[in-house]
């Protein structure tokens, strides 16, 4: 397993990729994080990817995380700026990703169970969370673009596919896309939240089910969509 400890900083040049097979431990404090970044903030890094097993269990605190891009690595495609494919358990809290140019500013991927918590998304290009084929629970975490609406892409806040999800107490704002996505024959609850200044607040498709609970609209140019 690869282990990171608090205060440590990786600066990663443009392309360059760090794959670890048996999932990740990055151990940062609220004092010292764990900052991930590109070397060159104009020449996005690769990826940082992390695969494993129906054992392996990774964990990320205060991961400070930006400037990354994609890479396909022997064969497989990290489609994030950091990704975990085939984990048994992620857990992610009081961590910030922005600024990452890939298809993803985060990718989980066949993750069993799936825990994010007061957890900062803001200003990636496209989506900023994609969970494929994973089950698991999105709480108090904001996600937001505040960039101008040239200076990235059409992404969505969570993009959800083949999974089973909840989101609670968490916020999204400033998308060109969708705050969230559900499809793929995905079931997700979102309670306690709020979509604002988004084109559409939730997409509702490909036999997919949504559940709101106490959540809030506004200022969408549509708030839920259905197809």
């Amino acid at each position: 397993k690869v282990i990171i400890e608090s205060g440590t900083t990786l600066l990663m040049g443009e392309q360059v990729a760090l794959v670890g097979y048996q999932g990740v431990d990055i151990r940062g404090t609220a004092d010292a994080p764990v900052i991930v970044k590109a070397l060159n903030p104009s020449k996005p890094y690769g990826s940082i990817g992390f695969l494993g097993g129906e054992k392996t269990k990774s964990t990320i605190n205060y991961l400070y995380q930006s400037g990354g891009s994609e890479r396909w690595i022997n064969n497989i495609f990290f489609s994030g700026g950091f990704s975990i494919h085939y984990n048994k358990e992620v857990v992610l809290r009081n961590s910030r990703i922005k600024d990452n140019y890939a298809d993803d500013g985060v990718n989980f991927k066949y993750v069993d169970d799936v825990l994010i918590e007061s957890t900062l998304f803001q200003d990636n290009f496209s989506d900023h969370l994609d969970l494929d084929s994973s089950n698991g629970r999105v709480i108090n975490s904001k996600f937001f673009n505040f960039k101008p609406t040239d200076s990235h892409g059409d992404g969505d806040g969570v993009d959800v596919s083949g999974s089973k999800v909840l989101i609670f107490n968490s916020s999204f704002s400033g998308f060109n896309d969708k705050g969230i996505s559900i499809g793929e024959r995905s079931s997700v609850i979102i309670q306690g939240s709020r979509l604002e200044n988004n084109n559409i607040g939730v997409a509702v498709k490909d036999s997919s089910h949504a559940f709101f609970i106490n959540t809030d609209f506004k200022n969408n140019s549509k708030d839920i969509a259905a197809y």
